[in-house]
């Protein structure tokens, strides 16, 4: 009978051999990745430069490098139309705290949305058949949601242990978040991306 130690260290297994198919599959688009330990625990969970993504791996809790990766990359695709976007993304660029209405957050969690759809694409043509794998992808939006806005509205942030910790607790209480429709990313124009500088909260 297997203990729960040995439960969860094959689940990370797991997950370490799906972080490295997803960096192939993301690489294949020529865009670079770049997976790292992290230097401080107030550390961001991940930045965009340019073509290149870099994503601050988690000791305890791999999904969290999945997910931003995945993140990360449907942000790449939005930003090789970036000024479609702009009327978003300038709000959030000024320094917090920044007061923003409610019309503003429906339309920046659809413009979320929208990247971890892209994201979903490569996540579930890898793992089509782990439910749970999809399921938290889904939490973990919602839980990057909240925890930007609050930042960009009050100017304080988790830091990445206790970002860990309300995005475990928010696993538990998954149920009732739908999964994230995948986005196709046939016919992106990667070529337009440059000088492109973003970083994931």
């Amino acid at each position: 009978m297997l203990t729960r130690l040995r439960i969860r260290a094959i689940y990370i297994g797991w997950e370490t051999q799906l972080i490295e198919a997803i960096v192939r599959r993301i690489q294949e688009y020529g865009v670079e990745v770049r997976l790292r330990d992290g230097a401080s625990l107030d550390e961001d969970l991940g930045r965009i430069s340019g073509s290149t993504i870099e994503v601050v791996s988690d000791p305890v809790e791999p999904t969290i490098a999945l997910f931003t990766m995945c993140h990360l990359f449907g942000h790449l695709v939005q930003f090789t139309d970036r000024g479609r976007y702009m009327h978003l993304l300038d709000p959030v660029s000024k320094a917090p705290p920044n007061l923003l209405d409610d019309d503003f957050w429906q339309e920046f969690y659809a413009y979320e949305q929208e990247a971890f759809g892209y994201g979903a694409s490569l996540l579930k043509e890898i793992t089509s058949h782990r439910k749970i794998l999809l399921g938290q992808y889904a939490v973990f939006m919602e839980v990057d949601f909240q925890h930007f806005r609050a930042y960009v509205t009050t100017g304080r942030r988790l830091n990445r242990v206790e970002y860990r910790a309300k995005l475990l607790s928010a696993y538990e209480g998954r149920s009732s978040v739908a999964f994230i429709e995948p986005l196709s990313i046939e016919n992106v124009q990667w070529e337009r991306l440059a000088n492109v500088e973003a970083a994931i909260y």
